[in-house]
């Protein structure tokens, strides 16, 4: 009779951080943003997870801005910082969401500013179509 053991696997240190990576930089304690930003750095040597990471940092503070009635200026560069950060990342997944949000950006500023939308008539439209 053949016993097999398996060793449970070790959790990968920046997966283990995950919570990390979800939370907002306001929310982060510095001893927290050092861990993840460590973890990061000394487990993912692509740098993939950082850059992710700050992209989305870049996108909050976005949609903050216009979200609080940013001036014109504000938002147009925190937009032009958002797709800078994307582009100079050379990470495919970071293009698509710049594209994205370059695409969606006019329906998701009126959005921020105003809280309106028109999922409703999408909705109905889809159940129209089905």
């Amino acid at each position: 009779m053949t016993c097999w053991i398996v060793a449970a696997a070790k959790p990968v240190p920046t997966w283990a951080n995950r919570r990390l990576l979800l939370r907002g930089r306001e929310r982060l304690s510095q001893a927290a943003l050092a861990r993840m930003c460590n973890g990061c750095v000394d487990h993912d040597p692509t740098g993939q997870i950082l850059s992710a990471w700050i992209a989305k940092e870049e996108l909050r503070a976005l949609c903050t801005t216009a979200a609080t009635g940013g001036h014109r200026e504000d938002i147009a560069r925190r937009l032009w910082a958002f797709y800078r950060w994307c582009a100079e990342a050379h990470i495919p997944e970071l293009t698509t969401l710049a594209e994205t949000i370059e695409t969606w950006w006019p329906a998701i500023e009126v959005f921020l500013m105003t809280g309106l939308t028109n999922a409703r008539t999408e909705g109905t439209n889809r159940l129209i179509k089905q």
